[in-house]
């Protein structure tokens, strides 16, 4: 019998339209585990379990958990002023970093810079978003690199701006209660010159007695460009003769942008070679990238949690393995496979019954009938 003399039913073409549309469905729903996957997931489990040891220290101590601004009550949100309160920050910036999935961002981040086990890097944190800070402790942790880390002191609003458990207080726990195997090595007060300019000689003492409680050397050259060298000296020191093999910055901390206004025109993310003929010639970051060592700036958040798929409004706190992050961004090759073998041989057995099998059978019922 010639094909070409047959039509197939409306019926036929409406059913391989309808599996069609389904079989795409499946396929662009069908993202692929990214290979990454293991370190990611275990990351932002660690960060989460380090976020329960914050809150249950904080509880501990008889501090107050501030549940108007930290819905989730994590305890990495801090008060909005405070003693030891350098600047500013912004509240919706805190609490997108308290999502454990944003330590899976961090490594997908040093997946990108091509880190693997034993890698010596260089950190720098502040105490501004000490949830950023346990995200990449996190990273680090389960990626097994080596870190050589200095932080500030000083915060901005909502950040870690206890001062009698400061960023460095709750790294210190963090270490202690076996969650993490690194912590600082040094610590400046941070803030205006990296010397907390502006603040009240009370609100410094409580910053250095922070250092000094956490047996933290005490960077305090007397200037921005005498504390930018020692942080350089020490990144040296500590790396006995390894290279660094990234630089990574959690905050807008003068000592490693040099100056505030860098911290926004540094894109966010990981950057291989950073364009520094507008960034002055300040800033440990600065130098690190005249160095040709590849950067991780973690500030501006909201396009980090754009770009990864994160909730800007964590409430409650999603469980880690959510983000997209885990995922690759392409489609399964063995669903899309699949698929079309599938649609292929619906389409084959939709025609043949279409145009041979059911006909013939109505031809022989129609015989029987007679």
């Amino acid at each position: 019998m010639n094909l070409s003399t047959k039509n197939v039913s409306t019926i036929t073409l409406v059913l391989m339209a309808l599996i069609s549309i389904v079989l795409l469905m499946i396929v662009q729903n069908s993202y692929e585990f990214n290979p990454w996957y293991r370190y990611k997931i275990e990351a932002a489990r660690l960060m989460e379990k380090a976020e329960r040891v914050i809150r249950d220290e904080k509880i501990a101590r008889g501090i107050s958990i501030n549940t108007t601004d930290d819905p989730n009550g994590s305890g990495l949100i801090g008060q909005q002023y405070s003693e030891i309160t350098t600047d500013r920050g912004l509240l919706d910036a805190k609490m997108m970093t308290t999502n454990p999935d944003f330590a899976a961002v961090i490594v997908d981040l040093f997946k990108k810079a091509k880190l693997k086990k034993g890698d010596v890097i260089a950190v720098a944190y502040t105490g501004s978003m000490p949830a950023a800070n346990i995200a990449v402790l996190s990273a680090i942790e389960v990626m097994g690199l080596e870190p050589i880390i200095i932080s500030s002191i000083g915060a901005s609003s909502w950040g870690a701006n206890d001062p009698q458990f400061t960023w460095v207080d709750m790294e210190r726990v963090l270490r202690e209660k076996g969650i993490f195997s690194h912590s600082s090595v040094a610590a400046s007060l941070g803030g205006r010159e990296d010397q907390a300019e502006g603040l009240r000689a009370e609100s410094r003492s409580l910053m250095i007695e922070a250092i000094k409680r956490n047996n933290l050397a005490f960077i305090n050259e007397g200037s921005l460009e005498g504390n930018i060298k020692a942080r350089m000296e020490i990144y040296k020191y500590y790396a006995k003769g390894r290279p660094i093999k990234l630089y990574v910055n959690v905050g807008g901390g003068v000592g490693s942008l040099g100056r505030s206004i860098n911290g926004t025109l540094i894109p966010p993310g990981f950057s291989r070679r950073l364009d520094t003929k507008h960034l002055g010639t300040k800033g440990v970051i600065l130098q690190m990238a005249r160095r040709k060592i590849p950067i991780v700036h973690i500030l501006k958040v909201r396009e980090l949690v754009r770009e990864y798929g994160l909730p800007f409004l964590p409430v409650p706190l999603p469980k880690p393995g959510e983000a997209k992050t885990f995922y690759e961004e392409k489609y399964s090759m063995t669903v899309t496979g699949l698929a079309i073998a599938v649609l292929l041989g619906a389409m084959v057995i939709l025609i043949e019954l279409d145009l041979f099998l059911i006909p013939a059978w109505r031809r022989r019922r129609e015989r029987n009938v007679l």
